[in-house]
């Protein structure tokens, strides 16, 4: 039993860090439930963009709601920690194999599942870092407070460069999530050889539905109904 004397909560934590920190094992799958918990988070930001196909006031009233909530800055202090998680475990991991094979092969073979998007996953989740800070300095934090969330997005949005940039970054993130999605359910026990295959497309088909949603709602502030 846990927290009635038997094995005090305290020993559960250190052994659980022990895990994570002491073994490439517990970083893998530190790494893909981080990555994971990440990517609800995505989905459930582009479900919320998604509403300003209904206008301007519907938009600027679902962030007002979500601002309202109680608990948002204890959850804004999770998911920051959940995503420095994934990507400072991802790091060291992507650091250590790079160590364990200092020296690159005379002749890149074919590694079988081996794809671009697995081969960059470092680079677009560095892309992504920089992206994520971008995306909280030009919306959340350079505009004041008193602006409302709809005015802020088209302040950003409605220029073509800035609008570019958010694309880039919704590019980087599709192809991360594509191999990410498989990577972390191997990390986790869950792949087998006979739906391989269904697990890929399923990363797939969720890259793919990120990409059209969030580039549609760059622009529909850029070209569409948003632009003044």
């Amino acid at each position: 039993m846990i927290g009635n004397g038997t094995v005090p909560v305290r020993e559960v934590v250190r052994e659980l860090f022990r895990f994570v920190l002491g073994s490439s094992l517990g970083r893998k799958v530190a790494t893909a439930l981080a990555g994971l918990g990440a990517l609800g988070f995505v989905l459930v930001h582009l479900a919320g963009n998604l509403v300003v196909c209904k206008g301007a006031d519907a938009f600027s009233g679902y962030a007002r709601s979500l601002h309202a909530l109680p608990f948002l800055p204890l959850l804004e202090v999770a998911l920051a920690c959940l995503f420095l998680l994934h990507i400072s475990l991802g790091i060291l991991l992507t650091w250590q194999n790079w160590r364990a094979r200092p020296e690159p092969y005379a002749l890149r073979q074919s590694a079988g599942a081996e794809t671009f998007a697995s081969r960059t996953m470092i680079y677009t989740g560095l892309c992504l870092l920089a992206f994520m800070l971008f995306h909280l300095w030009t919306v959340k934090i350079a505009p004041a407070n008193t602006i409302p969330a709809y005015d802020r997005v088209m302040g950003v949005l409605s220029h073509p460069w800035l609008a570019v940039a958010y694309l880039l970054g919704v590019g980087a993130l599709a192809l991360h999530v594509s191999h990410g999605i498989a990577a972390a359910l191997l990390s986790l026990g869950v792949r087998h050889p006979r739906h391989d295959a269904w697990l890929a497309l399923l990363g797939s088909f969720v890259a793919v539905a990120l990409a059209v949603g969030f580039t549609l709602v760059v622009l529909w502030f850029l070209y569409g109904k948003g632009h003044p």
